[in-house]
């Protein structure tokens, strides 16, 4: 289809759009014609008419305002859009004013009163009728002074339409939020979220800087710089100590002695690092400058230590004792502490500072100033007691101490330059201080506050928050956050004098629109009274238009969360790296998980590598996998999530205020194991892929009637026993203005009264937006307060946890003048704080809810949308063409009004038009030439109205066709259509204005040829529906509960008999005796590649393997003995006595852990020799689904139960042969093995004697075919029944025969060579019979004993289920042709809302069938009679919606059903009719639901073979 969009010559699709014009994707924009203007740059003074006031000088037309008159040039124009453009300049006064216009009439470009066009560069649409002949600028005497130029007139020859609404609308937009459609500036108000950040006025605030080197030949590469004394000496690049020593020794380096640098600084803090070696003895005490580190080092290791220098010297020194033999390497000492001036009690660590009682750290170098507002931080990383705080200057205006692990933010408001930390006994460490100015741009009055990315404020009244801001006249749209707790919060524009002031007095998200009459420098925030509020995310923008924007609508879409790159290092846990692991009890890192254990808070992971942004919203995640006890959360900066505790994803969204991400213990006594963490930032929400695209909307005009739309506190709407909180929960805007209602009573309601203006007989409605609070189904009711009766009686609706709008349509009784419409009516008792949310209500005079008009205090209208005037007549072929458009109604009615769409000629004489007809669930099409119907068509069905459709109407001579949704719907070969160029325009209407257009327009394309109809049908084939449910046959047993319980066999895709058990890998090692090695062996020996089992006296004897088998579990063992010439073995415990040479295979489940072969002879001799042995699992797969190529294809193979009663179904040798039958086995079966056997003999026969239990009725089968050519055989019954003659071939076939035989007979001949068959010799394998059945079901193995395969059942798929609306798809075949009902459908888990499909055959006949109940009750039954010809696959598909049901079987509707209701509440997909009954046995080769109902071309498609 895009290809052939392609071709089109014009092409609308909901993409692009100006204020006035809906832009085309073809021709696109800015294609235009010649020039119709003559010296528009005025060059020179010729070609144009200058009346009063007018010269032509100095390349412009200049008007002197001395009298009124006009300039003009005549000019020929045709019937279309032109695009006009003009400079002004040095204008003073009105302007200038343009007219059209000739003798005939005049166009004033300028709608609603003349338009003055002043400085500037200005562009225009205008549309011409025919016969406009001039073109005029006309200035004032009313101090109008202007000059013009560059004047261009050009035909605009791209298929953009024009648009007209002159008010302003909402839609849905992209990210699913109702909004009002407006051409907005950008934002004029800086730092309105308050997340700006200064620079970092405080340096090292890690204490992780360190200065320059003091120590010279650290690493002790020379003998040099360093004071020794005994028994110290420097060699082999370390520093060494012998122990020669009687007393403390030194190793000391100082300045200006040997050369040495050392410089240091009293009072400053250095760091000191070295590498030593311990033999003996420790190191007494180091020091730096008088300053001394008193720690006894008595271990080998890197060492540092931190020392404040207390004097001049420059002294460094290394004194160890009497004992100490050693070495010491790499002595480094640095200063730290930088720009930070410690007072007493403090001191400097690693990359942090510690105090151990009060005292006071400054930094004097920071440079803040006074009256600034700043945001501080610091982490404390230990803590013991005491509390620290963060400030500037005299520390009258700072926060509280704080006195807890974290990190801490803090704002205040500096008094002074200097950033001080004062400890109040604090014992603890501290790191990551940090300052930034925050509040940017905002002037904050007395009372207001800067916040974390908020304002507050609380007292005095009437001070203000501003910011300088230019306004002129015009609209501004103001937004903010308000929590509010008491008082007023004002906004306005300021300076000079006031714009109007609005108050704010409730919490929520604010949203304002200010005319402004006059420029203003100022806006400004005043809090009102005692007021306490916090305000953020302040917006103010400048509404330039909103009135003649084109709305593309998003509604019924569906939305997720639009999210940012992945915040989490490591988040899988794949390596034990990238977290920090800290707290009381750390947590760990094991199996790609993170246990969290321990008490609340206790138990730390800090995400080292991530780094977040404070202010923004994120999706946080983790997942669960292992828990016993307690609680998991995230903590983004210091704000900490909701703690999470049980299995599975746990999800939740957190506003961040810092940059850190931790995840916490949350509660005492956690113990979990979690993974897959995630932090990605929340964006909003966008539309899901391939979920739809927008679409033009065009409405009617409508008034809303409510007077206050959003605010149901307000006076007008009436309450009775109910209550409102305003402002509770985010609005279907994204704003935070919906309410929530408390229903608290027996008799509660909350109404609107319309009293005034109502119509009687008018059609009307009544719509709201409404989430699910604490009930699910509230009731609405709209009562005639004049006759005193319910025009809509009190009825249940559903709300969910989603918006939903409700529409409640009436019409206006008889002598009826006031109404009541109530949102929630409650009759009977109610819990206390019973509650719903809503939002939105609207009352208008039509028989549909249009989009929503917001009110504030008055009524407001919408005008209608108007589009049209697109095209020419060099892209419309009046003598052949197409047509297309994807379109809606807004309404499925019969309203009066038709709906037109129209390829035209600016009249109603030669159209050829698409409109929607007064029937319901029609369209209409006509062809008109010289005001004569060549062609009308006005009841083309359609599904509905309000569905999309794609319809194309194709034209030529004699040929009109309209393909709808992909099929042919109308056509005719007798027309006649234009014979010249007269349609040069596209309309939303029928040529004129009357009957526009109302709905909604996802394309609109015009072809300038007739499509052939192969291009028509894919031109208009539905958009492709997606599944939610489709068979995927690897993961049957995960769409479905399946339950068998017992070994089953099937035929795999190599055509093998393949068993639904498993064997595993081989167990034993050196099975086949290569070597003498891998076994150990009591009596027995290895050589020559076999083993011997050998005991004289009965002694145990055996060759084993250790830990090789697992108790409980079931093996298969195959053994080849190569002789046993006295007494027996066996195989670890089975049961099988082997005492002769021959393969020998078993199972047995296992009582050892060690695979063994024994003498099974006790107390005498035993003598073998074994070739080889194998050992593997049988894994006894008795749930699996089996997937069936029996049919020639994969399917999935559904059975009923059935006993196989051949005791030895492949062990031929176990029956009685007769006459010259002989048996051979070792031939090459139908599941890979060796296990056939071949039979011969020409008169005699093999009888399976001795069946059990084998009935009247029975069902018995075999596999056979020649060792080579072809011929026939007696197979299952003796010769003598010659329906039993079969025809056999060298290629495997199974033989079945239901026959009914004398009571008690037991026969079942494997072959009987007498009688009339040729062939005398053939090889047979799974002989299977049956009582349960009266046809063979797939084969079942036994090997001594009957067996049963049980019954398999597949039900209990749960996918999105639409009960409206849907499509059930199957390919299937039944197993036979026998009299049960074999259904699968969709259900509510009963049969009282079902919809199943199946084979009702009878012994004539192959019949389909499908029924459909609602509520208990038959609404379509619709069925197909195939005849006497089985099926071997039927593609069934059944679509349904409310009175539209159809039965589609191999591309062909076979049946359908008009009226009936769908059924309610499925949820279900099932291999049965709904309860388990009737179970589905066949093949399945596809299975499909679609949430909606599938066009006809698209059931055709889906089911044709």
């Amino acid at each position: 289809m895009s290809n052939l969009l392609k071709e089109a010559s014009i092409l609308l699709t909901p993409t692009a759009y100006d204020n006035g014009s809906m832009l085309a994707v073809k021709p696109s924009e800015n294609l235009y014609g010649l020039e119709e203007v003559t010296n528009g740059d005025f060059a020179t003074d010729t070609n144009w008419v200058k009346g009063g006031g007018w010269t032509i000088s100095g390349g412009s037309a200049n008007y002197d305002d001395t009298t009124n008159g006009s300039l003009y040039q005549n000019i020929t124009l045709n019937a279309n859009i032109y695009q006009l453009n003009f400079t002004i300049s040095n204008s003073t006064g009105l302007g200038a004013r343009i007219w059209i216009g000739n003798s005939t009439g005049s166009i004033d470009y300028t709608s609603g009163g003349y338009v003055y066009y002043t400085n500037g560069s200005h562009s225009l649409k205008i549309n011409i009728p025919s016969g406009q002949a001039s073109l005029a600028f006309w200035g004032n005497v009313a101090g109008s002074v202007f000059s013009i130029d560059n004047i261009s007139v050009k035909e605009d020859l791209s298929g953009d339409f024009q648009f007209s609404r002159n008010s302003s609308a909402t839609r849905v937009n992209a990210q699913g939020l109702v909004e009002n459609v407006q051409i907005l500036s950008s934002d004029l108000v800086s730092n309105g979220n308050f997340s700006q950040e200064g620079v970092q006025e405080v340096s090292n605030g890690s204490f992780s800087q360190e200065g320059s080197e003091e120590i010279t030949n650290g690493n002790f590469d020379t003998d040099t710089k360093w004071s020794k004394g005994t028994g110290w000496s420097i060699s082999g690049g370390s520093a060494n100590c012998d122990g020669t020593q009687s007393g403390n020794t030194e190793l000391k380096q100082q300045g200006n002695v040997l050369g040495a640098t050392i410089d240091f600084v009293v009072g400053k803090t250095y760091k000191v690092n070295f590498d030593i070696v311990v033999t003996s003895g420790h190191i007494t005490y180091i020091e730096v400058a008088s300053g001394y580190d008193n720690n006894n080092i008595t271990t080998s290791g890197n060492h540092t230590a931190y020392i404040t220098a207390v004097s001049t010297n420059d002294r460094f020194t290394i004194t160890v004792n009497s004992d100490f033999i050693g070495s010491i390497d790499n002595v480094s000492v640095k200063e730290v502490g930088q720009d930070w001036n410690l007072g007493s009690n403090w001191s400097i660590g690693e990359n942090n500072i510690t105090s151990n009682a009060s005292g006071l750290l400054q930094q004097s170098t920071s440079e803040l100033t006074s009256g600034k507002t700043y945001k501080t931080s610091f982490e404390i990383t230990e803590y013991t007691s005491g509390g620290v705080k963060l400030y500037s200057g005299s520390g009258s205006d700072t926060p509280s101490y704080q006195a807890s692990l974290g990190t801490h933010v803090v704002f205040f408001v500096a008094n002074g330059s200097t950033t001080s930390l004062y400890s109040n006994s604090f014992i603890g460490s501290i790191t990551n201080i940090s300052v930034k100015e925050v509040g940017q741009d905002w002037t904050l009055g007395t009372g207001w506050e800067i916040g974390n990315n908020l304002i507050n404020f609380s007292n005095p009244t009437g001070t203000e928050l501003s910011q300088a801001l230019s306004t002129t006249m015009g609209k501004y749209k103001i937004k903010f956050d308000l929590n509010i707790t008491s008082g007023i919060c004002q906004t306005s524009f300021v300076s000079p004098g006031t714009s109007t002031i609005e108050n704010f007095t409730t919490s929520g998200t604010k949203e304002v629109i200010i005319e402004t009459t006059s420029n203003y420098s100022k806006f400004r925030f005043v809090g009102v009274g005692s007021s306490d509020f916090t305000i953020t995310n302040i917006s103010v923008l400048e509404i330039t238009d909103d009135t003649n924007l084109p709305r593309i609508n998003y509604e019924g879409f569906s939305y997720q969360d639009s999210l940012g790159s992945e915040e989490i290092v490591n988040g899988d846990f794949a390596t034990d790296s990238d977290w920090g692991l800290a707290g009381g009890s750390p947590p760990t890192i094991t199996n790609n998980k993170l246990n969290l254990i321990g008490d609340t808070y206790n138990s730390i992971a800090s995400n080292v590598g991530a780094s977040i942004v404070s202010g923004k919203t994120y999706k946080v995640s983790f997942e669960i996998t292992d828990y016993t006890s307690g609680g998991a959360t995230f903590r983004l900066g210091g704000v900490f999530g909701v703690s999470k505790s049980g299995l599975g994803v746990h999800t939740q969204y957190i506003v961040s205020d810092g940059a850190a991400i931790r995840l916490y213990s949350s509660e005492n006594g956690t113990n979990l194991f979690l993974t897959n963490v995630s932090v990605k930032e929340y964006l909003g929400q966008e539309v899901v892929p391939n979920s739809g695209c927008g679409s033009w909307l065009l409405e009617p005009q409508s008034t809303n009637l409510v007077t206050y739309s959003e605010d149901f506190s307000n006076a007008s709407w009436g309450k009775r026993e109910i209550a409102v909180s305003n402002n509770q929960t985010t609005a279907p805007n994204g704003t935070l203005t919906a309410d929530k209602l408390f229903i608290n009573g027996g008799n509660s309601e909350l109404f609107y009264l319309k009293n005034s203006g109502l119509v009687v007989g008018a059609d009307m409605v009544f719509s709201f937006y409404v989430k699910k609070g604490s009930i699910s189904t509230p009731k609405y009711a709209i009562y005639d307060n004049t006759n005193l009766s319910y025009i809509v009686p009190r009825t249940s609706y559903n709300t969910t946890d989603e918006w939903v709008r409700i529409e409640i349509p009436f019409t206006v009784p008889t002598g009826c003048t006031s109404i009541e419409v109530a949102i929630t009516y409650q009759a009977g008792a109610v819990a206390e704080g019973t509650n719903i949310f809503i939002w939105g209500a609207q009352l208008e005079q039509q028989s549909f809810a249009t989009s929503y008009i917001p009110t504030q205090g008055a009524t407001s209208t919408r005008l209608r949308d108007i589009a049209s005037n697109s095209g020419n007549a060099s892209l419309i072929n009046s003598e052949e063409g197409t047509f297309y458009a994807e379109i809606s109604a807004l309404a499925d009615n019969n309203a009066a009004d038709l709906r037109w769409m129209s390829l035209n000629d600016n009249s109603t004489n030669n159209l050829v038009a698409l409109y929607y007809y007064k029937t319901t669930n029609t369209i209409g099409a006509q062809l008109r030439v010289g005001n004569s119907q060549n062609f009308r068509n006005d009841d083309i069905p359609i599904p509905s109205k309000t569905d999309f459709i794609k319809i194309a109407f194709k034209w030529k001579q004699d040929d009109v066709s309209i393909y709808i949704n992909g099929t042919k719907e109308a056509s005719s070969n007798s027309v006649n259509v234009f014979n010249s160029a007269v349609l040069n325009n596209i309309s939303f209407n029928g040529g004129n204005i009357n009957d526009p257009f109302y709905g909604k327009n996802k394309a609109l394309a015009v072809y300038k040829t007739a499509l052939t109809d192969s291009s028509l049908r894919c031109l208009t084939y539905p958009p492709a529906v997606a599944t939610t449910f489709d068979l995927n046959f690897n993961t049957i047993a995960e769409q479905f509960t399946f339950t068998r319980g017992s070994e089953a066999t099937f035929v795999n895709a190599q055509g093998l008999i393949q068993s639904t058990n498993e064997i595993g890998s081989e167990l034993v090692t050196n099975g086949d005796f290569t070597t003498d090695s891998d076994w150990s062996l009591t009596q027995a020996t290895i050589s020559n590649g076999k083993v011997t089992i050998s005991t004289q006296d009965g002694s145990y004897s055996s060759a084993r393997q250790f830990n090789s088998l697992v108790i409980g579990k079931t093996y298969l063992f195959t053994i080849d003995v190569d002789s046993v010439s006295v007494g027996s073995i066996a195989v670890g415990n089975s049961s099988l006595n082997i005492n002769s040479s021959g393969i020998y295979s078993g199972y047995y489940v296992s009582n050892s852990t060690t695979a063994e072969i024994k003498r099974n002879t006790f107390g005498s001799a035993t003598n073998a020799v074994i070739n080889s042995i194998s050992i593997k699992e049988h894994i006894t797969a008795t749930n699996t689904p089996r997937l069936d190529y029996s049919t020639g294809s994969e399917a999935f193979l559904l059975e009923p139960q059935t006993t196989q009663l051949v005791a030895y179904s492949e062990d031929f040798s176990q029956y009685n042969l007769n006459g010259d039958t002989a048996i051979e086995s070792g031939y090459l079966a139908p599941d890979g093995t060796n296990n056939a056997y071949k039979v011969s003999g020409t008169n005699g026969y093999l009888n399976l004697s001795s069946i059990s239990n084998l009935g009247i009725n029975s069902t018995k089968s075999i596999y056979a075919r020649t060792v080579s050519g072809s011929g026939t055989v007696s197979l299952i019954s003796y010769y003598g029944n010659t329906n039993n003659l079969f025809t056999v071939t060298e290629q495997w076939q199974r033989f079945e025969v239901n026959t009914s035989i004398s009571t008690g007979s037991t026969s079942f001949y494997g072959a009987d060579f007498r009688g009339s068959g040729t062939l005398s010799e053939i090889i047979i394998f799974g002989a299977n019979a049956t009582n349960d059945q009266n046809y063979a079901t797939s084969y079942i193995p036994t090997s001594g004993a009957t067996a049963t395969r049980n019954q398999e059942l597949c039900n209990n798929a749960t996918p999105v289920i639409n009960s409206e609306e849907g499509t059930l798809y199957a390919e299937i075949s039944a197993l036979a042709n026998h009299n049960l009902q074999r259904w699968l459908g969709v259900s509510d888990g009963t049969t009282n809302n079902s919809l199943n499909i199946g084979f009702l055959n009878s012994n004539t006949d192959y019949r389909i069938a499908c029924e459909i109940r609602s509520g208990n009750s038959n609404q379509a039954y619709m069925t197909y009679n195939f005849g006497a010809v089985e099926p071997t696959f039927a593609k069934i598909a059944v679509k349904y919606k409310e009175n539209d049901f159809s039965l589609w079987v191999n591309g062909v509707e076979v049946a359908t059903d008009t009226s009936g209701a769908t059924p309610i509440g499925l949820s279900k997909l099932n291999f049965d009719r709904g309860d388990g009954v009737a179970d589905f046995y066949g093949n399945t080769k596809g299975l499909k639901y679609y949430p909606k109902a599938l066009a006809d071309v698209q059931l055709e498609d889906l089911t044709t073979i």
